[in-house]
This record gives structure tokens, sequence and C-alpha cells, in this order.
């Protein structure tokens, strides 16, 4: 597999419709950012873009990490684009918190957090019902490439809009 090629893989159907499900509701914030650096017209060819190339980093982060961390499950870690979702949920998440926007999520009606924290809290419940190495890895590499999208938002904006 490819960095480019893992994010399309999908264990299931059920998997697959469920993050392109979530992956459309991210990236229609995400193409509005990239709108405001490029024209109409080449916006959602610059999205697409900019998707590929986030989730090729984000299986890229979590190869590197688990070569050096866990060296017989790095093959595992970068199968579906769960690392992908964290990305774009991370960098929205901390752009609307640097805009001063102050959501709350609430896991299953009871755990109640700020958006700024959801990631993270979503990372610890996904830890606590399936310990696997490999998918905390990709989740983790996909909060860390979020965070560093959100500390460079109108560098990374500009080569999205240069994409198209």
């Amino acid at each position: 597999k490819t960095c480019f090629a893992a994010t399309c893989v999908h264990a299931t159907d059920m998997h697959a419709i469920y993050n392109l499900g979530s992956l459309f509701l991210k990236t229609s914030e995400l193409e509005k950012r990239i709108r405001a650096s490029a024209s109409r017209a080449t916006a959602v060819p610059a999205t697409v873009g900019f998707v590929l190339a986030l989730g090729a980093l984000t299986n890229a982060v979590a190869i590197l990490s688990a070569c050096t961390i866990m060296t017989d499950a790095y093959h595992s870690c970068v199968s579906g684009s769960t690392g992908l979702l964290f990305a774009l949920k991370t960098y929205r998440a901390r752009v609307d918190y640097r805009d001063g926007v102050r959501s709350r999520v609430s896991f299953f009606g009871f755990i109640d957090v700020s958006a700024h924290y959801a990631a993270l809290v979503e990372i610890a419940i996904l830890y606590m019902l399936d310990h696997s190495p490999a998918s905390m890895n990709l989740y983790l590499s996909g909060c860390f490439v979020g965070l560093v999208l959100a500390h460079f938002e109108r560098p990374a904006m500009n080569f999205a809009a240069a994409l198209a």
C-alpha cells in the first residue's frame, strides 16, 4: 500500500460508508476555507487535492512513528481514512477555538467536553473499546497532523489554492 492508496482501503462496506459520510461533513467546512484563497471554480478540485495530500501526510506520519515505535505492526496502521478524519477534526476544533468559537461535544450523552479536546477524548474512549496500538498510532498521527495544519493554516490554504 502507498500512503495515498491506504486512505481509500477499508475493511468493510459499512466502514467505507461511515468514513465517506464523515469525510463529506468535515470537508465541506474545509472547502469554504479554501474558497477564501481560491476562486469558486477551483475550490472543489483544490479541496480534493488537499484532502488527498493530507491523508497521505497523516499515513506517512503514522508509518514513520510506527517504524520507530512498533516495528512489527507498522503495516496495519494505515488502513482506512480514520487518521485523515482525526486530522480534519483536530484542525477544525483548533481553528474554531482560535477564532473564539467555544462549542462542546457530548459522548454517549454524559461525557461532555470542550470541542477543543474532543478528538483526544474520542481517542481515549476508542482505546477503552479497542486496545490496538496500530489504531492508536494512526489516530494520534491524525491529531498531530491536524494540530500542525491549524498552526500553518494560511500557508496551507494558499498551497491548496495553488493545487487547482
